[in-house]
């Protein structure tokens, strides 16, 4: 992103200037792409070829989270090379509004303004940010506002006078959708900011050119469009990896972009919780692909577009539509297990489930490293799980209320596991044999792939696959409860197919 900075003007030893045009900000990206040595320095500005009026200077765009953007699994594009009329554009979230307010004026918040103007040219913009008026002469339309509560009382206002009006229709001045863009949107995308459409800029440039770069790799379908999804999975585990694809595959077909859809989850030196880092490709060891290209004939291909967004995305269009997904849809729309895979789940299911049994509780006893993302006194959009306790007392009230023969419990937390096989109904418990983790042993700050990484000796593959299969055998159960909403209850319930007869799942605050 290429910012604006308004002081030290005087104090630039004058290396390379330019004028302030509508294509200000495209000019400086030209000049720092093809002469990387200027990256470090800032180009002043110039009004008129005379007067200095502020330096244009190069950031990384970069994600808040340390970890994530250690493992590479929530990269942000650099944009180097985009214009407003790239094929593919993705305009969804950006068309959620009436109007528009941006905080400062920078390369992004300009770019965005040309596409408000070229796409919706009726639709009222304001900037937050004095300065901008330098950048604006070519556009007298554009406002500018001292708060955000300056601008919705003038909405608040206009609406009225329009209500009132003999001709008014029926609309609201609630119906009246501001996005703000840059300031409160910048860092972290929560449900909150999504409600209010607060946005950094650089995630609705995110949103719209998320699947807008091509790639020719060789000559092979010369005539299809293949979409690539493709991104580290680092200290993603199963469940994590599947919501990715899927969210992933049905974004792109919403988007209404016709491409075969490859996965290539093979990332030579990404140390994944499968494969450590060797490369394989993830999906394919689980999984069928899900469209007729291979991912080596896209590797081939003359027309390959990269879906430019890490499993841990920056763009909230597509972290609304994971967070929306329904699996119990995309899973038999998209999902196919291979047939090793298959024949593997087949055997786990006759070898754990009795033949002659009544009526299956599943358990979903989810803890471990949800307390430390889920701390004490958390007050965000998630609520803690329930304890040990808690998960058994509801067990055993089921157990006798419901009628259910067995109780099916999938955890990998020893503290949960222990308790129940400790208790009154512990020769109604179903599990699979697995190694557990007694997380209150360790330093609360150890996320659970952290500690398999630790285990030597442990068989990423194989212990996928065993989880894989208590997924699939919590799929068949009749009922589920979970200590809180996590990717495996939302797997296991969508390979249920919505059909379970009672499920009781904590997790989501409502307001």
């Amino acid at each position: 992103m290429i910012t604006v900075k308004y002081d030290n003007i005087d104090k630039l030893q004058e290396k390379i200037w330019l004028e302030i045009t509508p294509d200000l900000f495209d000019q400086a990206r030209k000049i720092y792409r093809e002469i990387p040595s200027y990256r470090h320095d800032p180009i002043l500005v110039k009004k008129a070829g005379q007067r200095a009026a502020c330096l244009v200077w190069k950031d990384n765009n970069i994600t808040v989270s340390r970890r994530k953007n250690q493992y590479r699994i929530a990269t942000c594009e650099d944009y180097w090379d985009y214009t407003i009329e790239d094929a593919h554009m993705d305009l969804r979230l950006l068309e959620d509004a009436d109007a528009y307010v941006f905080d400062e004026m920078e390369e992004y918040s300009m770019t965005l303004v040309q596409i408000i103007r070229k796409h919706w040219p009726e639709r009222k913009i304001w900037f937050l940010d004095p300065n901008a008026k330098l950048f604006l002469e070519h556009d007298p339309e554009i406002l500018c506002a001292a708060s955000v509560e300056e601008i919705t009382q003038e909405l608040t206002s206009a609406c009225a006078d329009k209500e009132g009006s003999p001709d008014a229709g029926s609309s609201s001045c609630k119906s009246v959708r501001l996005m703000r863009i840059g300031g409160e949107g910048s860092g972290s995308i929560t449900k909150e900011k999504i409600r209010n459409r607060e946005y950094a800029s650089l995630q609705v440039m995110h949103s719209i050119y998320w699947m807008s770069k091509e790639v020719s790799f060789g000559d092979r379908n010369p005539d299809r469009r293949i979409a690539l999804i493709k991104s580290p999975l680092a200290f993603e585990g199963l469940a994590g990896t599947l919501r990715y694809v899927l969210t992933r595959a049905e974004s792109i077909a919403r988007s209404g972009f016709d491409a075969a859809l490859v996965v290539d989850l093979g990332i030579l030196g990404d140390e994944n919780q499968f494969c450590g880092g060797s490369g394989q490709n993830v999906w394919d060891l689980y999984f069928e692909p899900l469209s007729d290209v291979s991912v080596s004939e896209a590797y081939q291909s003359r027309h390959v577009y990269l879906a430019n967004d890490a499993m841990k995305t920056s763009d909230p269009w597509l972290w609304i539509q994971d967070a929306d997904s329904d699996f119990t849809k995309l899973i038999p729309k998209y999902l196919r297990f291979n047939e090793k895979t298959q024949a593997f789940l087949e055997k786990q299911y006759q070898t754990i489930i009795p033949s002659h049994q009544g009526k299956i509780l599943g358990i979903v006893g989810r803890g471990s490293d949800y307390n430390i993302t889920l701390p004490k006194g958390y007050k965000g959009d998630l609520m803690r799980p329930l304890s040990p306790e808690e998960i058994l007392e509801k067990t055993v009230r089921l157990l006798k209320e419901q009628g259910y023969e067995y109780a099916f419990l999938a955890t990998e937390d020893a503290v949960v596991f222990d308790l129940f096989m400790n208790s009154g109904i512990k020769d109604r418990i179903l599990y699979v044999p697995q190694e557990r983790i007694d997380y209150s042993k360790t330093d609360g700050t150890e996320y659970l792939a952290d500690l398999y990484k630790e285990m030597e000796e442990r068989d990423g593959y194989q212990e996928n696959l065993r989880y894989l299969g208590i997924l699939n055998i919590l799929s068949k159960c009749d009922a589920l409860i979970a200590t809180t909403l996590c990717g495996a209850v939302k797997i296991a319930s969508g390979l249920n197919g919505g059909s379970y007869e009672y499920m009781d799942v904590p997790g989501t605050r409502e307001e």
